[in-house]
């Protein structure tokens, strides 16, 4: 086996030398970039999840939350005159009859809330025109339940009509 001569040997040292500095000062730059981005990613993280970093957060959830609210309450001791002047009215324009307002059943009322039924007859079509002016309307609470039934057969036209039945939720105040 030939020895290589002291000159090489050293050669090779020095190449290793100068391979491992520059991995290692490529591979350090790399690791100060990535702690700086984190430092960075970090800080913005903590800035975020600070409310008083967007002060219009709080003034625009404020608002959304007042816009649900104004949806879904009503006065709740003329809650029962309101739906029944604003329900008529609207079935009257499609000719459907407003056939029957049950009295409020205690065991569907909480203390924040209140379900008020309502039967509604006539065309078909005619009920579900009166159901989506309902949705729209507001102060009357939102449709809670629906429940569209067929009568049973009869020899008039008026008895085999559809029957909606309609429960409204409202927010009590």
């Amino acid at each position: 086996m030939k020895k290589l001569p002291i000159k090489d040997n050293h050669l090779l040292i020095i190449l290793t030398v100068v391979f491992a500095l520059i991995c290692y000062r490529f591979a350090f730059r790399n690791t100060v970039e990535a702690w700086h981005l984190n430092s960075s990613y970090k800080t913005q993280l903590a800035g975020a999840g600070n409310l008083s970093y967007e002060p219009g957060y709080l003034e625009r959830k404020a608002v959304n939350i007042n816009k649900v609210i104004d949806r879904y309450k009503t006065d709740t001791v003329t809650f029962r005159n309101i739906i029944v002047n604003k329900i008529s009215l609207m079935a009257e324009k499609e000719n459907v009859k407003l056939i029957e307002l049950p009295s409020q059943d205690p065991l569907y009322s909480t203390n924040q809330f209140i379900v008020q039924r309502i039967l509604l007859q006539g065309d078909y079509f005619a009920l579900l025109k009166v159901l989506v002016a309902v949705q729209k309307t507001e102060s009357i609470g939102v449709v809670r339940a629906l429940n569209l039934k067929r009568p049973a057969r009869g020899n008039e036209r008026a008895l085999r009509q559809p029957i909606l039945e309609l429960s409204l939720e409202t927010i009590k105040l």
